[in-house]
């Protein structure tokens, strides 16, 4: 592919993204805050009723967070009842997060008003059209993943989690319906 389409490319994905994220936060906002968390604590909430019972350090690096950020964020949710920490009587410096009963019920009526958002959403787009962009969209994650392990690779070393391989995503591409090329 020519570098020209490429950077053409690039500049209309810059452009796209930023402004799908900007929605999608103001629709965060208006979903989150009325059932009484920021953003940043409904993500942790939801980042914990995925995986479980999670270390405050592996909870800071799947945020991609400071512990110091991450800390103030579970704070508020401890206040909240949202979350209880577990110190680890071998090694106090090793703490873990996990959701209360009152955290579950607040993530799980979240969910519900997101999922709601998103029915209404893609309600708007034509029914043949749905899972190519959802497939692409699985497509441009995993790339994105993808570029997160390689990129300041000196930094980011260990720090984030590893969900799929260059290898594995070429794989992928290749079994991808060839008109995802309009996403």
């Amino acid at each position: 592919m020519p570098k020209k389409v490429l950077q053409q490319q690039a500049e209309k994905m810059d452009r796209l993204t930023k402004d799908l994220m900007r929605k999608f936060q103001m629709r965060d906002r208006n979903e989150i805050v009325c059932c009484g968390v920021s953003v940043s604590q409904c993500y942790t909430l939801d980042m914990l009723g995925e995986h479980g019972e999670t270390s405050m350090v592996q909870l800071a690096r799947k945020m991609f967070l400071d512990k110091s950020t991450m800390t103030r964020v579970v704070d508020g949710l401890v206040e909240r009842e949202l979350v209880v920490r577990r110190f680890v009587d071998s090694d106090r410096r090793l703490i873990y997060v996990a959701l209360t009963l009152k955290g579950r019920k607040v993530l799980e009526g979240i969910r519900a008003q997101q999922l709601h958002s998103l029915r209404q959403i893609l309600e708007r787009i034509p029914t043949g059209e749905r899972q190519k962009l959802l497939d692409g969209l699985e497509i441009f994650a995993e790339a994105v993943q993808d570029w997160l392990m390689t990129c300041c690779a000196s930094e980011n070393k260990g720090k984030i989690p590893i969900m799929i391989s260059s290898q594995k995503l070429a794989q992928r591409m290749k079994k991808r319906p060839t008109d995802l090329k309009n996403f």
